[in-house]
């Protein structure tokens, strides 16, 4: 999976538009957990739709990946 995501952020170039979310466990804190957000030169019209389709990755994910274990 890490090598995936090193591949996509790497096709990324210096002056795309892009927004990255990351959310790992709490390294300080257990059962915590901290999200981040970078973007560059993103649009900000884009934010609302950007938002709807990371909640239906999310809810497609948990569907197909954890019914399957």
């Amino acid at each position: 999976m890490y090598k995936e995501l090193e591949k996509k952020v790497k096709e990324i170039n210096k002056n795309d538009p892009f927004l990255v979310t990351i959310t790992v466990f709490s390294k300080k804190e257990e059962g915590k957990l901290d999200t981040y957000v970078y973007t560059n030169n993103f649009p900000y019209d884009e934010l609302e739709g950007t938002k709807k389709m990371v909640n239906k990755l999310i809810d497609d994910h948990k569907n197909t990946k954890y019914k399957t274990k």
